[in-house]
């Protein structure tokens, strides 16, 4: 546990065997020195039925120890899932339960919930688990297996009414107990190459409440809203941006390898695509330190090897689809789709080659590394990760606009291919954006940005097109001339939409340029979030 009442813990995942002969490796031998033992911990969670505490990222716990209760509270906060408030108390037998933390909004929410607090999750975990020294600090290390039930429509689960089958349960935590936070990190590069695990980004409740819900064990998270003080400066909006992306990505990683998810390389691409756009944004914060920028380098290696999977599962799911309806080269079009449902396949063991390899489950890790420790620190510019990231952020979105019209001014209006630098500009400004939204009123900012994803999506037209062309002829390659005059379809017809939407960009790009940007209008300098009042 480290000071100032945060936990701070990187978690893994791993198949019950992998996790079951972890704990006689080599490699946990060497680490550990051949200490650990095994404990039964028997735990309960505790909620309203309608899930009050979850709404607001708390969670209730309560573990029993002979005659000792131990409960914990935890919070999720800015610094994600690897850093998270946590108050524990230890109860006697006749004390009351919920105990206050002495956290003034927690124990609130506590009081004002407790007569409706009941049971909602039960976990049954055998933990093998080891406290050693490491470098300059003392760490911990656990391994989890057990089963988890969960309570449905508010039934307790002792009633054995409405509750859900046990769900297997395991992961590997390593947390900070005292020292430096690096030496965490350091420790956790050393169980990813020694070990088969990949990093796990869900609280063990998360876990059983997805678990107990049939097909959402690898549903992908949803992108944490990014929400700013009004006094909020440079270094913590960084940080907590590369936090909630490297999380997420995390969180998408399952619904690629586990489920095969077509929606999971598209996301995964976004969140690349939005690191990329964060590096550049904090660029001239960074200074000489060249952190961030070697990080993006290989964002853009693994976007383009998941590129070759999203283009083909929008050929085969998108663009044929609509081609055929016309019902030209039947024949032709059969083998077309056989050949690009070959090439898909090829392309999606590179993707999933690609997330399941080490190296990116290390480039994950530097990524929250340089979120919570910050390595940069020490070459940036220090005057600039100190000023108030509003005005940052008048500045960032500014130079993001004169970037786009700079590349709107240089693209040839005849060339359906010369359009795509102008795309990958308007996405560039619109991840800028999104990341500052919170500084400014939903009513100022709400056309502009309404405006951007109307381009972004006549632009999403004219890409599959020129896309679409150069896939059908590959697809067709040695397939007959059949599936050739059905390549020659799918580009004339996708270039008859292209067409089309090019005009819809040149409207919407004059309507784009007239606007008056969110951050220099008038709204602009009063709106924004407010700092929460204090408890």
């Amino acid at each position: 546990m480290t000071a100032d009442d945060k936990e701070l813990e990187i978690k893994f995942a791993g198949g019950g065997a992998a996790l079951a002969a972890l704990t006689d490796s080599a490699f946990m031998a060497a680490l550990t020195r051949g200490e650990g033992a095994w404990e039964r911990l028997e735990t309960r969670y505790f909620d309203t039925p309608s899930g009050e505490l979850a709404a607001r990222g708390v969670s209730l716990r309560l573990r029993a120890f002979g005659t000792k209760r131990i409960q914990t509270v935890k919070r999720k906060g800015a610094d994600g899932v690897i850093a998270r408030d946590e108050w524990e108390s230890v109860l006697e037998p006749d004390a009351p339960f919920p105990a206050l933390t002495g956290a003034c909004e927690v124990d609130v929410l506590l009081t004002t919930l407790s007569e409706r607090l009941r049971p909602t999750v039960e976990m049954d975990v055998d933990r093998w688990a080891c406290t050693f020294p490491f470098r300059r600090s003392m760490l911990e290390i656990a391994v989890d297996m057990g089963v988890s039930k969960i309570a449905r429509d508010g039934a307790e689960i002792e009633d054995g009414e409405g509750g859900a089958p046990p769900s297997f349960l395991g992961e590997v935590e390593l947390e900070l107990v005292s020292g430096d936070a690096k030496d965490l990190f350091e420790a956790a590069r050393l169980v990813l190459v020694n070990t088969r695990l990949r990093l796990h980004a869900r609280s063990k409740l998360d876990a059983a409440r997805a678990a107990a819900i049939p097909g959402r064990g690898a549903v992908m998270p949803r992108r944490a809203a990014l929400k700013f003080g009004e006094d909020e400066r440079v270094e913590a909006v960084l940080r907590q941006a590369l936090t909630a992306i490297g999380e997420r990505m995390i969180g998408i990683q399952p619904a690629i390898l586990d489920a095969r998810d077509p929606a999971g390389v598209h996301q995964m691409r976004v969140e690349l695509r939005r690191f990329r756009a964060v590096e550049r944004v904090f660029r001239r914060a960074m200074g000489e330190d060249r952190t961030l920028a070697r990080l993006a380098g290989r964002a853009k290696i693994i976007a383009r090897i998941l590129g070759g999977a999203r283009d083909w599962d929008v050929f085969v799911g998108e663009t044929l689809p609509i081609a055929a309806r016309h019902g030209y080269a039947p024949e032709g079009f059969a083998a077309l789709r056989a050949r690009a449902y070959g090439l898909r396949a090829d392309a999606w063991r590179r993707a999933a080659g690609a997330l399941n390899d080490p190296e990116f489950s290390q480039f994950l890790l530097d990524l929250l590394d340089a979120a919570h420790t910050a390595p940069w620190r020490g070459g940036a510019d220090a005057h600039a990760l100190a000023q108030p990231a509003r005005a940052f952020s008048r500045k960032a979105l500014q130079r993001a606009l004169r970037k786009t019209r700079k590349t709107a001014r240089d693209m040839d209006p005849d060339s359906l291919a010369a359009r795509h630098p102008l795309r990958v500009a308007l996405k560039k400004q619109r991840y800028a954006v999104q990341l500052f939204r919170s500084f400014y009123p939903k009513e100022t900012r709400k056309p502009y940005m309404a405006a951007m994803s109307a381009l972004q999506d006549a632009f999403g037209v004219v890409n599959d097109a020129v896309v679409a062309q150069g896939l059908a002829e590959e697809a067709a390659a040695d397939a007959g001339a059949e599936a050739m005059r059905a390549a020659g379809f799918v580009s004339g017809c996708h270039s008859a939409r292209a067409e089309a939407a090019v005009m819809e960009i040149d409207e919407a790009w004059r309507r784009f340029e007239a606007m008056t940007p969110f951050w220099r209008s008038a709204g602009a300098i009063d709106g924004g979030t407010q700092g929460e009042d204090e408890c």
